[in-house]
């Protein structure tokens, strides 16, 4: 099911000398554009800073209706009233400063609607209050807390605009119900990444999604996080968001603001598997997965018998074999891939050369190693079948260089050729739609993941798709490349923020040891993409690792695998409920 939403702000320059006639007047203009073929359909929306004259302190009981259509309503109503098509198509949550508005037979709401004044109020400042409750999306059964929000942006009190964002999440806790999703919110914020305290307080239980800028402050679109929500059934999974230019056509009457419609797709995960038995998987680097028709295997260099790389296997994703070892060791992560009959497993060892082995027997067993002539890496290597060609690519212990070499299936490499390109990390290959797709970590300072692509995997030029100037796609170590029937996925585990811990130091300052500081590891990361140009907006797992994740797809499930953080570096893979992530 694809869930559209949009958020919407009536606030402009002069709004609160604006009488309820004239609100009621860009009400409807507002909603007019609204309505247009150009604007998507929207399931929910989130309506913020929906001004009508309020007398007192407080929002309720007091507030001043606006005329509308020859009556007298509620702002949020009258929005309803006027983008309804037909009589008992929307339903709205009602206030005059904000509230929710959803399109009826795709969304219900359940229980009761909270409105809460949050922050305390002080002269001069106005009091805001949050709103939201639980919606039912129809075509899934699921359940999906909705909040609206506006944090005062335009006082400069810091103590009051934190109570207020500490306010708005204590709502979202104590209104979430464990088996529902994790929450989303939207509102005006009024701060952004660089707002420092204000935005980590909010990053450590929600995602940040989208944010657009405008002249009463900054909209915001968050989903929960799966670690600050446990017992979730899953999280929205946000595919597209996109400015609304349309509500703002540099007029005085209209918003000042472009609304935000994001498009998105519950994305429910089982639960995790942690290799600490049968088998007990601790490792040294990274794992690899791969999967073939009728297994998927996994590998990585064991910890307690000092990198020594063993693999095991599994053919329903619950019950996974012994390991086996091989005759090799490895501190970083090794390579697997499987087709045309055979599993085959590359690793760098501790002297820098790379090894390989090749097992016909669908992972039972593995060859003798066979050490690669003139391959060697401070990093792991990458393993593809391209038809009937075994690739191995790597980046140069010697040059820097992204190297790549060749065989017909067996462990003869040959053809070694030095791309333009150049990592100290773990590249990725894939084939996708009709081309080869590369994937790795810039050297600078960026560290940022760049893609190439080649119509045959031989010729590369020195043309590529940087995100160097993407504010998540950097990576502290390789990233990872999985196809999945129309859809290509880019995993990374992202780099540290630089004020990570920034939020630490102004609430527990005793608390900046190195246990507190390694809490904010990189988090497993990736985006997708159907078309190879346009890439969805990234989503994170709740888990965090040191290296590179890694992908697979087995029997219509996407598998990510990764090495904890915790004491003892365990292996741990989570599922998804669905055949894409």
């Amino acid at each position: 099911m694809t869930i559209h939403i949009q958020l919407v702000s009536f606030d402009k320059p002069g709004a609160d000398k604006e009488d309820a006639a004239a609100f009621a007047a860009r009400l409807d203009r507002v909603t007019g554009v609204l309505k247009k073929a150009s604007v998507p359909a929207f399931d929910i929306l989130g309506v913020t800073s929906a001004y009508a004259p309020v007398k007192g302190l407080f929002p309720l009981p007091e507030e001043a209706k606006i005329p509308a259509a020859g009556g007298q309503m509620y702002a949020v109503d009258a929005v309803a009233k006027l983008l309804a098509n037909k009589p008992n198509e929307l339903f709205s949550f009602l206030s005059s400063e904000q509230g929710i508005i959803g399109r009826a037979g795709r969304v219900e709401a359940v229980g009761e609607w909270a409105y809460r004044n949050v922050g305390p109020y002080l002269p001069g400042a106005l009091r805001r209050c949050a709103v939201g409750g639980r919606l039912r999306l129809q075509d899934e059964a699921g359940i999906l807390p909705f909040f609206v929000m506006r944090v005062s942006s335009k006082t400069a009190n810091a103590a009051l605009r934190q109570a207020q964002v500490m306010g708005l999440i204590a709502m979202a806790k104590e209104t979430w119900n464990e088996g529902d999703l994790t929450p989303i919110v939207v509102g005006d914020f009024g701060f952004e990444r660089d707002g420092g305290t204000l935005w980590q307080m909010m990053c450590t239980d929600f995602d940040e999604v989208t944010v657009a800028l405008g002249q009463g402050g900054t909209e915001h679109v968050w989903v929960g996080r799966e670690s600050a929500f446990r017992g979730s059934k899953g999280t929205l999974a946000v595919t597209k968001a996109v400015r609304l230019p349309q509500l703002n056509d540099g007029g005085e009457n209209l918003t000042s603001h472009a609304g935000i419609a994001v498009e998105a797709e519950v994305r429910t995960w089982r639960s995790k598997r942690t290799f600490n038995a049968s088998p007990r998987a601790r490792s040294r680097g990274a794992p690899a997965v791969a999967a073939a028709p009728e297994s998927m295997h996994l590998a990585w260099g064991a910890r307690q018998t000092s990198g020594q790389v063993t693999t095991c296997r599994t053919q329903d994703g619950i019950v996974w074999s012994e390991v086996v070892s091989l005759d090799g060791h490895t501190n970083v992560a090794p390579a697997l891939c499987a087709a045309n009959g055979k599993v085959v497993l590359a690793w760098t060892e501790l002297d820098g050369k790379i090894a390989a082995a090749i097992s016909t027997n669908d992972g039972e067993s593995f060859g003798p190693k066979t050490l690669v002539s003139n391959a060697s890496s401070d990093d792991g290597p990458a393993l593809f079948f391209d038809g009937g060609e075994l690739v191995l690519c790597f980046a140069s212990k010697e040059s820097g260089k992204l190297v790549m070499m060749r065989s017909s299936g067996d462990l003869a490499f040959s053809g070694r050729a030095e791309l333009p390109f150049a990592s100290k990390h773990t590249p990725a290959l894939a084939r996708y739609h009709g081309q080869v797709w590369l994937a790795w970590t810039e050297t600078d300072q960026t560290s940022s993941v760049s893609i190439a692509t080649s119509a045959d995997g031989k010729v590369w030029d020195a043309s590529k798709t940087s995100f160097a100037t993407h504010p998540r796609r950097h990576s502290a170590k390789g990233p990872a490349l999985l196809v999945d029937g129309e859809r290509l996925t880019l995993g990374w585990i992202g780099s540290r923020e630089a004020n990570g811990y920034a939020w630490f130091a102004g609430m527990y300052p005793h608390l900046l040891d190195d246990y507190y500081r390694d809490y904010f590891k990189s988090y497993v990361q990736w985006t997708t993409t159907k078309d190879g140009r346009v890439w969805s907006v990234e989503r994170a797992l709740d888990e965090r690792s040191e290296f590179a994740p890694a992908l697979a797809s087995f029997k219509e499930h996407v598998y990510v695998a990764w090495t904890g953080t915790d004491a003892s570096n365990l292996v741990n893979v989570k599922i998804s409920d669905q055949a894409e992530i």
